[in-house]
């Protein structure tokens, strides 16, 4: 069964290069409620989402047994007390009792030169029971590697991977990872709304992506299946992957991953082209 995280990046007036509008009060209460009530118990949120756990506090049914996910950045890591701090700051505005995964946004956090302090204080929030699990979001295999090998308390993993990336699909080192107790979740799976774009839409600094973004909508069209569609299935085809963060623009388009019936037509590899190296990672968009 394809197990959904709801992101709550497009709740946050300032997150995503290409994010071109903000969701209605009165929508967002509905996409929040239209998710729980159909088996999306769990939501990824953050720190650097301004605005969004106010928001996803306001809204969510706490009736509903749900499971929240946040990430601190540098910003909320310069001592012990100031990750603490950070996460009882999440868990109030929420208005839940801890949280299930405690991610860091950066995961130089882990390899750079003020780790020490920064494993204290998520051990410390641990200790508290602040948190159940510790993760990191990632954009590479050898961040996440190295993550690990750092501190192995890290069980929960994020990573950018997407129908026209695929880097990681056939990753022996992913499923070791995977295969060990530790649970690899997809994000960014329509890469920060690039697939979902018109072609002739691009700003000018992405117009090599024109060709690929053509050809996977005449490859949509002519299957009949959407491209939400496919970037769902391809995501949930990983072996290693456990479960999907997706994010929307809007109910509706909630209302059409949840119906959906995510396939991957025969021969989609051969079809569906690859991006350009350099567009695989937005860190490194131009806008």
């Amino acid at each position: 069964m394809l197990k959904l995280i709801l992101g709550t990046a497009n709740f946050s007036n300032n997150y995503g290069i290409l994010n071109t509008k903000n969701i209605e009060s009165l929508e967002l209460e509905k996409l929040i409620n239209f998710a729980q009530k159909n088996g999306i118990n769990q939501f990824d949120t953050a720190k650097s989402y301004e605005g969004a756990e106010e928001k996803l506090g306001k809204y969510l049914n706490k009736s509903y047994s749900t499971m929240i996910d946040s990430k601190i950045n540098s910003k909320n890591c310069h001592s012990i007390q100031s990750i603490v701090s950070a996460v009882e700051d999440s868990i109030n505005k929420i208005g839940v009792r801890s949280i299930s995964t405690l991610y860091l946004h950066q995961h130089n956090l882990i390899t750079g030169g003020n780790s020490k302090i920064v494993i204290s204080g998520l051990e410390r929030v641990l200790e508290l029971g602040l948190a159940s699990n510790l993760g990191v979001s990632v954009y590479t295999q050898d961040d996440l590697l190295a993550c690990k090998r750092i501190y192995p308390l890290l069980t929960r993993f994020q990573i950018l991977e997407n129908i026209c990336d695929r880097r990681l699909i056939h990753s022996t080192e992913m499923m070791k990872i995977s295969e060990s107790g530790n649970q690899i979740n997809i994000r960014s799976i329509f890469l920060q709304g690039l697939l979902l774009r018109q072609p002739k839409d691009l700003p000018t600094s992405l117009v090599v992506a024109q060709e690929v973004l053509q050809k996977l909508n005449l490859y949509s069209q002519y299957h009949k299946v959407s491209i939400p569609n496919l970037c769902i299935a391809y995501a949930d085809s990983i072996r290693w992957a456990s479960k999907i963060v997706v994010g929307v623009e809007s109910l509706n388009q909630l209302k059409q991953i949840v119906s959906a019936k995510y396939i991957l037509p025969s021969g989609w590899e051969t079809e569906i082209p690859i991006l350009p190296k350099d567009l695989m990672d937005p860190r490194f968009w131009q806008i």
